[in-house]
C-alpha cells in the first residue's frame, strides 16, 4: 500500500477537494483499492462521503481501537474511509501529553492491512505542527503539498521544506512534490518561485472562469467534479494529475 498525505499549514488551498477528487479517480479509472483517512478534525471528507460513526480515526490514534474497526465504506466502490469529528483534536492533546513516543502510531496501525488496499491518502488539517499531522508524514511514501500560487503560498511552502527535512531523518525515502491549484496563465512567475522549493507536477489544476457548475456546489451536494461536470477544465485537470502522479515520474 503506498501512502500519500495532502498538507498544506495554509487553509483554504483545496487540499479536501483535492484528495477526495484523487481517491475518486484512482478508484473509479484506475481500479485501485483506496483507503481515505479524514485526519483533520473538522471532518470535511468524512462530511463529503456522509460517513459518521462512534469509532474514528481519534480512535486509532488514542489505541482504543484496531484500525480495522474505524474504517467505513463509502458510496463509492473502492473507496473506503477512516472518518474523524472534533475528537480529533482532543486525541491530539493526548497524544502531546503522552510520555511514551507516539509519532509512528499511525504508521504501526496501517501495517496489518497494508494488503487490503492499493493507496492510502491522507487529507490533513492546515497546519503541519500537530501529533497527528507527524503521524500522517512518518506513515507517508509521499507528500503532496497543495499550494495556490501566491506569495503567501510561496512563504508556507519555504517553511514547511524546513519541517519536512527534518522529517526525513526518520523517514529518508520519502518523497515530496508541490501541486498548484486554481492557476490561471498569469501565475507563471509565481509557480516557477514555488518550483525553486520543491519540486512542482507538470499538471496544474486550473482555476476555471465561469464553470457550468462551481466545484464547491458539487462538493456541497456530495458529488465530484467527475460526476456533475466530467467534461469540465477541473476534472480534466485532475485527471491529468492523477495519471502524471501514478506515472511515479518527476
Amino acid at each position: 500500500m503506498y501512502v500519500i498525505s495532502f498538507l498544506n499549514k495554509k487553509g483554504g488551498v483545496g487540499k479536501t477537494t483535492l484528495a477526495v477528487h484523487t481517491a475518486y479517480a484512482l478508484a473509479e479509472s484506475f481500479d485501485a483499492r483506496v483507503l481515505l483517512i479524514d485526519n483533520d478534525d473538522q471532518g470535511n471528507s468524512s462530511q463529503f462521503f456522509d460517513v459518521a460513526g462512534e469509532i474514528n480515526f481519534a480512535d486509532v490514534l488514542e489505541g482504543s481501537c484496531g484500525i480495522e474497526k474505524a474504517i467505513k465504506h463509502t458510496r463509492v466502490e473502492g473507496i473506503d474511509i477512516i472518518p474523524s469529528d472534533i475528537r480529533l483534536a482532543e486525541a491530539n492533546i493526548e497524544m502531546i501529553k503522552a510520555d511514551k513516543q507516539n509519532s509512528m502510531i499511525l504508521k504501526t496501525a496501517l501495517a496489518p492491512i497494508g494488503s487490503k488496499y492499493d493507496i492510502c491518502i491522507i487529507d490533513n488539517p492546515p497546519r503541519i505542527d500537530s501529533m497527528t499531522v507527524v503521524n500522517s508524514i512518518l506513515a507517508s511514501d509521499e507528500l503532496i503539498i497543495v499550494c495556490t500560487p501566491d506569495l503567501f503560498a510561496i512563504s508556507g511552502v519555504a517553511q514547511m521544506k524546513d519541517i519536512i527535512d527534518e522529517a526525513k531523518e526518520y523517514n529518508p525515502n520519502i518523497r515530496v512534490r508541490c501541486l498548484i491549484n486554481m492557476y490561471s496563465n498569469t501565475d507563471g512567475d509565481m509557480t516557477f518561485k514555488i518550483g525553486g522549493l520543491i519540486p512542482n507536477f507538470n499538471t496544474k489544476i486550473r482555476k476555471s472562469k465561469n464553470p457550468r457548475i462551481p466545484v464547491d456546489t458539487a462538493m456541497m451536494n456530495h458529488l465530484t467534479m467527475f460526476e456533475a461536470a466530467p467534461q469540465s477544465a477541473f476534472s480534466q485537470d485532475m485527471m491529468k494529475f492523477v495519471e502524471e502522479m501514478t506515472q511515479g515520474e518527476e
